[in-house]
């Protein structure tokens, strides 16, 4: 139907139906690898916590984040967070989402925390932990335009030995952090 449309001139309609296209394609991703997720993390053994964060928004409106959760060789999804977040600038929201998680030191610290962004996330978070005086590595899923995993940065030791479980952590927290965000959205809408 887009190439259809496309044939006829109607560039807007043809752009519509491609728009559309990618993101039913993304949704079948995500599901599919969420199917994943459980069985593959299972098979990695962990020497404690690891947590991921991801922020969503629609040109900086409805901006949501989320903190997911893995230990034991399983997702703990009572240690899930969603948060509601302000800025429109991702590094700026990184940084509040991380200061709100460390201000509750009842929850286990991390051995690891994955961010998804590129190296001004990396920093960003690092920035945190070291004002907080905590020396946790982080790593950083770095995405294409189709927001699949291109580059990873951060301790090339972690990255070798956990590239599976980050970017499956990093998923599950892109897919959580879209469920607030899409009800913010249709809040929107009505």
């Amino acid at each position: 139907e887009m190439k259809r449309r496309a044939a006829k001139l109607d560039f807007e309609q043809a752009a519509i139906l491609r728009r559309q296209i990618f993101t039913l394609n993304h949704i079948r991703e995500a599901t599919l690898l969420q199917k994943t997720v459980l069985g593959r993390l299972r098979a990695v053994p962990s020497p404690g916590r690891l947590e991921a964060y991801d922020v969503a928004h629609l040109a900086g409106t409805a901006t949501t984040g989320a903190m997911v959760v893995f230990e034991a060789g399983e997702l703990k999804k009572r240690d899930y967070r969603l948060f509601k977040l302000q800025e429109a600038d991702d590094s700026r929201n990184l940084k509040a989402m991380l200061q709100r998680r460390l201000n509750h030191p009842e929850w286990p610290l991390p051995w690891l925390i994955i961010v998804d962004g590129a190296k001004i996330q990396l920093n960003a978070a690092r920035k945190i932990l070291a004002e907080r005086g905590l020396s946790i590595p982080v790593v950083a899923v770095v995405k294409d335009e189709h927001h699949r995993p291109k580059a990873m940065l951060g301790d090339r030791r972690l990255i070798g030995e956990f590239a599976a479980p980050i970017r499956l952590l990093n998923q599950e927290a892109h897919r959580f952090a879209l469920k607030l965000h899409r009800r913010l959205r249709r809040r929107m809408i009505y």
